[in-house]
């Protein structure tokens, strides 16, 4: 019979304060978040132009990911002035 569920050796809850502090994300920010392969025809690049015109605020943007678009992702987002970490 398969085991479902996570290795807890390798995936462990964290306290989210101690996760939000470690991606520099206070109580009052508002996460516009992705999760996902950094592929064309996910759009991530029209969501870092969307981003771009928000008010600058108490939002950050949290991509979650891997693939072929990542460099292009970092450089766009140093050319908008947005921390990546």
């Amino acid at each position: 019979m398969p085991q479902l569920g996570v290795n807890e050796d390798l995936f462990r809850p964290q306290k989210k304060p101690d996760l939000a502090n470690n991606l520099g994300i206070k109580e009052d920010d508002f996460i516009i978040g992705f999760v996902g392969r950094f592929v064309e025809e996910k759009g991530i690049l029209t969501l870092l132009k969307a981003v771009e015109s928000l008010p600058k605020q108490n939002w950050k943007l949290l991509l979650l990911g891997r693939g072929e678009l990542k460099e292009k992702i970092v450089q766009e987002s140093k050319k908008m002035a947005l921390k990546i970490k």
